[in-house]
């Protein structure tokens, strides 16, 4: 839904549209779980991004004000969002014991797998431009070290903050 949206919009509408699911796993999740508790800058971000998107949507200051809020893509982008809204929400539920790297690789892997497939039964897979790959390749290592780096560097804090502190751990 999402990418045939961006078919339809601009692409900073669907940036801006797509980054407001924040709000709607707040939404969903109040009335899912009924023990989140907001704070006052929960609502100010909230109404921040309720007003960017708002502006973004309409272009005009005419339309504003007529609440024309935008086009089909326009809704198209804001399914998509409720829709993985929905997702973040039933992960936080049934899938708290599994580790999020585990969940992002599958949800990749899949999607992935998926979009293969549909390229190979529609037209060919082809690589147009060697940039393309070098580009991705460079992207997701630099994302699997920058991700690795963090972690260890969390590991390297927490195990000189047990040794600081004189904690023995059995094992």
């Amino acid at each position: 839904m999402y990418f045939f949206a961006l078919t339809q919009v601009s692409v900073i509408n669907a940036v801006i549209i797509g980054h407001m699911q924040p709000i709607f796993i707040i939404l969903i999740g109040f009335l899912a779980f009924k023990r989140d508790k907001l704070t006052i800058f929960d609502y100010i971000g909230i109404l921040f991004m309720l007003l960017s998107g708002a502006l973004v949507t309409t272009k005009t200051f005419e339309n504003l004000l007529t609440l024309n809020l935008g086009s089909f893509g326009d809704m198209l982008v804001l399914s998509a969002t409720i829709a993985w809204a929905t997702t973040a929400i039933a992960m936080r539920k049934y899938l708290r014991e599994v580790h999020a790297g585990i969940i992002t690789v599958c949800r990749f892997f899949f999607a992935a797998l998926f979009f293969v497939i549909y390229l190979m039964v529609t037209s060919s897979i082809s690589i147009s431009n060697i940039y393309q790959v070098v580009i991705g390749v460079v992207a997701g290592v630099g994302t699997i070290l920058y991700e690795g780096l963090k972690r260890i560097n969390v590991l390297l804090t927490w195990d000189k903050l047990i040794k600081e502190q004189g904690i023995r751990v059995l094992g």
